[in-house]
C-alpha cells in the first residue's frame, strides 16, 4: 500500500458500485483529504454529516485498499 487511502479512493470514481459513488462525491469535494488515511477520511465524512450507507461504502473501500 503505497498510495494514501484518500487518493486511492478518489481514483476509484469511474467504478459502477457504492465505492465508485463515494469516490465520485469525494472527487468533487475540494476539502476531501486526498492524502489522508482511513481515519482522516472518516472524520471528514462525519463532519459533513454523511449517512450510514456512506460509511458502509467507506468500510468496503478500506478493506479493498488494504488488500492492494
Amino acid at each position: 500500500m503505497t498510495d494514501a487511502f484518500g487518493g486511492w479512493l478518489v481514483s476509484q470514481a469511474r467504478r459502477h458500485d457504492w465505492i465508485g459513488l463515494l469516490a465520485d462525491q469525494a472527487s468533487k469535494d475540494p476539502r476531501f483529504p486526498k492524502g489522508g488515511d482511513p481515519n482522516q477520511v472518516r472524520t471528514h465524512l462525519e463532519a459533513k454529516g454523511a449517512d450510514g450507507d456512506t460509511f458502509e461504502a467507506l468500510e468496503a473501500a478500506e478493506r479493498e485498499w488494504g488488500r492492494a
